[in-house]
């Protein structure tokens, strides 16, 4: 027996006298193609023929040997299958993102306003919802006068259900002239011109990013993403008043949420984030209380404040700018504010507690 490199083994099954297995087995050769790693290359020469088993095998149709046309056409499938996946995962993300924008714009809390092409205009007021409150504007046609009303919703509603309105917008619309939740563009009546061309719009609100960016961007809703450039959410926002030319002096509001917002007038200088009024302005150099408007004063808050246990009323927003964690001695604190009305109503609401808790209960 003569072995080369050039050929694979196997037997002809139209041949007469075949080898003998065993020899085959001893040489650690196999007969058929069980695994093509494990067959060695070698010829044989016998006074039988012998045949290569890739010319063979076709003809008993132990397997296939595919032809071009077949392969191109197992491609094309391939093709044709990836190709629709694809398109189905796109047309997948694209109707979650129109639904979640159709969802944003419908229940996002923004900022409106109604201004007439004479020059009047309203106050701000909220519209949509953030978190648990849903804003809704109303307009009285008598009195001329644009406000909103709250409602607060449990969390696991998404939106606006018919269960939580229908009462709400029953008791407006009894009343006489009054526009529930009038949408956006809608022409309300002018008390100066006595035209319907008071149109109610959104207000445009400028977000100013952090110190490291400083890149100002239009600010939409409260679900709004953040800064183009580098994603971070904006703590600053400015909004211009409706005529440039007045010299009205601006205030600055600070928000519970510490956010700052430039506006003309903080009696609805509303946070565009959380939509809540300000808890103190700046008008100049002269800080005020937001909820009672009196002028604030310095006092020293200990530093160790964060470490105090203070367990803050439901009352709160009543006086938010009371002396809280108390106040240390000169020099030895942190400046702050306080409001001479807030810390006389929270003193007086301490000692009705204790009051309370002096009762013996019964």
């Amino acid at each position: 027996m003569q072995l080369t490199t050039d050929k694979r083994l196997a037997i002809d099954s139209h041949c007469e006298n075949r080898f003998p297995l065993d020899a085959f087995w001893e040489m650690g050769i196999y007969s058929v193609a069980k695994t093509t790693g494990f067959i060695a290359w070698a010829e044989i020469q016998f006074s039988h023929r012998w045949v290569n088993w890739e010319s063979i095998c076709p003809a008993l149709g132990i397997y296939f040997v595919p032809q071009p046309w077949s392969r191109i056409s197992v491609a094309a499938s391939c093709f044709c299958a990836m190709v629709s996946r694809v398109v189905r995962q796109l047309a997948a993300v694209l109707v979650s993102v129109i639904s979640i924008n159709f969802q944003r714009e419908t229940l996002a809390m923004k900022l409106l306003r109604a201004i007439c092409c004479c020059g009047y205009h309203t106050r701000m007021v909220r519209s949509g919802r953030h978190h648990r409150l849903f804003w809704f504007p109303l307009f009285s046609a008598s009195q001329s006068v644009l406000c909103d009303v709250s409602m607060v919703v449990p969390d696991e509603s998404d939106s606006l259900e018919d269960e939580y309105t229908a009462d709400l917008e029953r008791r407006c619309t009894n009343l006489e002239e009054v526009r529930f939740n009038p949408p956006v563009g809608t022409a309300l009546h002018c008390p100066d011109c006595h035209y319907d061309s008071l149109l109610l719009q959104q207000v445009e609100v400028t977000a100013i990013c952090k110190r490291d960016c400083r890149h100002e961007y239009a600010w939409g809703d409260s679900e709004d993403s953040g800064c183009p450039l580098c994603g971070d959410r904006p703590h600053a926002f400015r909004i211009d008043p409706v005529h440039p030319h007045t010299a009205a002096q601006r205030s600055k509001c600070y928000c519970r949420c510490s956010t700052t917002t430039e506006t003309s007038s903080p009696l609805d200088g509303y946070c565009p984030k959380c939509g809540a009024l300000p808890k103190s302005y700046q008008v100049g150099s002269r800080r005020y209380c937001g909820v009672h408007h009196e002028k604030l004063l310095p006092y020293q808050m200990p530093t160790n404040h964060l470490f105090i246990q203070h367990t803050p009323p439901a009352e709160v927003h009543q006086f938010p700018l009371a002396k809280f964690w108390g106040e240390a001695p000169h020099h030895s604190g942190i400046d702050d504010w306080y409001c001479l009305t807030c810390e006389s109503r929270y003193q007086q609401w301490r000692k009705e507690q204790e009051h309370a808790d002096s009762q013996p209960s019964r």
